[in-house]
């Protein structure tokens, strides 16, 4: 893949966001300078009667900044700018955060900006995509935004707003769709049998010697209503042993942590630090969970 389909992959990302399901969203990118007043501006959208109050004051401003001018031989006075910032502060307080957030050179920006945007225990899933995988859906016959001018080169891409996402038509996955489906959800059957099999996955990733934390109360929720909601996109009413294996791996790959070696549960009873240093060498998020599901035995 080229360099610049590579950069232009976040606009097209947002571009499923807005014509595949209708959602508004918001395009950062990130890095050293990157401030946390940037990111949590660069993720709140306005409304249409918000762009255009903001159309309004900045031609104040700009008016402001020229100082007073003479109009039919008298002076006309210079315009006052303070009721342009009041209704900012309002502005403000009725701006939303978009509903997709695509953030690229996250791991560029500064500790705080990072703390903002990945709090991981409340990331519901995880999903890491191989570029040598291909991109299927973004096949070239789409119209998508492939000029230069859509670049990654400011920090900020904003999404258009509701009435502004009517014009791209007809809608692949409607909100109607998702409410079809979240009803779907609530019928899925859920045994007594794997209801112990998840909470026995739970404790295996809890006590396994690598696991230094990361296995929360928040997660058990997710956990369990992740396997929920995969059922009826593999139209099954019932929980199977492939989908809680499935939602085991996106919900926890991202929340656990690989213990320090000094922490390491056995360094209480002798163990030796260089073999405890190189027994965790090798160990991933993605290991952990192979041996815990491995491990735990399947309800028949």
């Amino acid at each position: 893949m080229s360099n610049r389909r590579t950069c232009l992959l976040p606009l097209r990302v947002s571009k499923v966001a807005s014509n595949v399901f209708g959602l508004s969203h918001a395009v950062v990118q990130c890095d050293a300078s990157t401030t946390v007043d940037d990111f949590s501006n660069g993720i709140l959208l306005e409304g249409a009667e918000d762009q255009g109050r903001r159309n309004e004051e900045d031609e104040i401003s700009r008016k402001a900044a020229q100082g007073p001018r003479l109009r039919n031989g008298t002076l006309e006075p210079q315009i006052s700018i303070s009721k342009g910032i009041q209704d900012g502060d309002d502005r403000d307080k009725n701006r939303s955060i978009a509903n997709m957030v695509v953030l690229t050179g996250i791991s560029k920006a500064s500790d705080h900006v990072q703390i903002q945007a990945l709090e991981n225990d409340h990331i519901f899933i995880s999903h890491y995509h191989n570029p040598e995988d291909g991109f299927p859906n973004l096949a070239d016959t789409y119209e998508w935004m492939d000029d230069d001018r859509a670049s990654m080169s400011s920090v900020v891409h904003r999404s258009i707003n509701a009435e502004g996402r009517k014009a791209f038509g007809s809608i692949i996955f409607p909100e109607e769709n998702i409410k079809a489906i979240q009803d779907l959800v609530q019928n899925v059957s859920f045994s007594v049998e794997f209801k112990r099999y998840l909470q026995n996955i739970v404790v295996f990733l809890r006590m396994h010697r690598a696991v230094g934390g990361g296995i929360t109360p928040l997660a058990t929720k997710h956990f369990d209503l992740f396997v929920k909601c995969l059922a009826p996109f593999h139209d099954l009413t019932f929980v199977t042993p492939p989908l809680v294996s499935l939602a085991c791996r996106k919900v926890y790959a991202h929340r656990i942590r690989i213990t320090k070696p000094q922490s390491e549960r056995s360094m209480q009873y002798g163990s030796d630090l260089t073999a405890v240093v190189q027994y965790l060498k090798s160990y991933t998020a993605d290991q952990v969970i192979d041996e815990v599901l491995d491990q735990v035995e399947i309800p028949l």
